[in-house]
């Protein structure tokens, strides 16, 4: 479960920001602290004891938010966590902000797509915003944080400006490294952008070569180094039946469980990552999960845009649902060719993860006429029509 306090508003005016739409339609509701307030406790009392995760102050970018606001809601967390949690781009904290997430013992995820100008250029986009201003206040407050003792992690944007060859997908390795050494930074996730609109996918999105490179490069050092690199350790722990990422998981994009977002008027929505939002309106949560995406995925030919007869659709589901292929949640990710050369490459290594035991090698990938040949998994999905028996 996880829910996250979502305040829309944001000035960077970031082309891959999957709420966009949402902010400049104006149909996002104005943000309420007493609504936001009593939702979050209502939610929190559900969790009897207290085994999800805790509640994160999102966004948009949560920083812009009173700073009582956001100490209100940070305090509330931690009187049932005992911890909390922000992910922001950093840019805007100030020490008042960093005395708040001392206190309330709060882990801060910063968004930061590399340590140089033209690594950040899908970043700050707005008219008044320089990158590398903003660049060097988000790693000066990286560096104070950090020498408070604040915990930190980041949230790393893949696109053409720090990953579009093979010289900028190298220094993006060496730029984790960074993370972790100077900044303390042990666990940093790499999500590529999803573009919503033409001009973001003609501009940012990765195609599925550069994708898999960025991958396969950064699994090679994260597992050599054993750095809590993400998607790396999602694809493995995937391929050992213990799926940690939204994306590789039966995301139902009207009923998202990975983030159940508050709304600024209290009310509880979903992912608008997931396809249910990106027209620019705030979409409401149903209260029924469904599977029918799954289903028809297993069934529907891959040149139609489905993973009929695809060895690994046990283990990706089909991707994110906001990334299908022509921006239709129904059909599998558009970024499916890297998603099946990355679980190849690591199942080809023979991984050995915490106490899980070795990753199986796959040694007949992807096909028309098979699928998992897991008697497990293919009982738990009777729904699928595939071949191997």
């Amino acid at each position: 479960m996880g829910y996250v306090i979502k305040p829309i508003e944001c000035h960077g005016g970031c082309l891959g920001c999957y709420e966009k739409a949402a902010r400049e339609a104006g149909f996002s509701p104005k943000f309420d602290l007493g609504a936001v307030l009593s939702t979050l406790d209502a939610s929190m009392a559900l969790d009897k004891d207290n085994s999800w995760h805790s509640p994160t102050l999102h966004g948009g970018e949560p920083l812009s938010l009173p700073i009582e606001y956001i100490e209100a809601i940070l305090e509330r967390i931690f009187v049932k966590y005992g911890k909390s949690g922000i992910q922001t781009s950093g840019a805007q904290i100030t020490a008042k902000h960093i005395e708040l997430f001392d206190r309330y013992k709060t882990h801060v995820g910063v968004s930061i797509d590399g340590d140089r100008a033209e690594t950040n250029a899908g970043r700050w986009n707005a008219p008044g915003f320089d990158a590398a201003k903003m660049t060097e206040r988000t790693l000066g407050a990286m560096r104070r944080m950090h020498e408070a003792g604040v915990r930190l992690s980041a949230i790393v944007l893949l696109r053409r400006y720090n990953a579009g060859t093979p010289a900028l997908r190298q220094d993006l390795v060496r730029f984790g490294l960074r993370l972790r050494d100077e900044f303390g930074v042990t666990s940093a996730r790499f999500n590529p952008v999803i573009g919503f609109d033409r001009r973001t996918v003609e501009q940012e999105e990765l195609d599925n070569a550069s994708l898999a490179d960025v991958f396969k490069r950064l699994a090679v050092r994260a597992i050599a180094e054993e750095i809590d690199w993400r998607p790396v350790r999602d694809f493995i722990g995937a391929m050992n039946g213990k799926p940690n990422l939204c994306e590789l998981t039966e995301c139902d994009p009207w009923h998202s469980e990975a983030e159940m977002p508050i709304l600024g008027d209290g009310s509880i929505g979903v992912c608008l990552k997931g396809g249910g939002g990106i027209d620019g309106v705030a979409t409401l949560r149903t209260e029924q999960k469904s599977r029918a995406r799954y289903e028809a995925l297993a069934q529907v030919k891959q040149a139609d845009g489905g993973c009929a007869g695809c060895y690994w659709l046990p283990y990706c589901k089909g991707g994110c649902p906001g990334a299908g292929i022509g921006g239709e949640w129904r059909k599998r990710t558009r970024f499916c060719e890297a998603y099946k050369e990355t679980f190849g490459f690591l199942s080809v290594l023979d991984i050995f993860t915490r106490g899980a035991g070795p990753v199986q090698a796959a040694t007949h990938g992807d096909r028309e006429h098979g699928d998992s040949d897991d008697p497990a998994w293919r009982a738990k999905h009777p729904e699928w029509k595939g071949g191997a028996k």
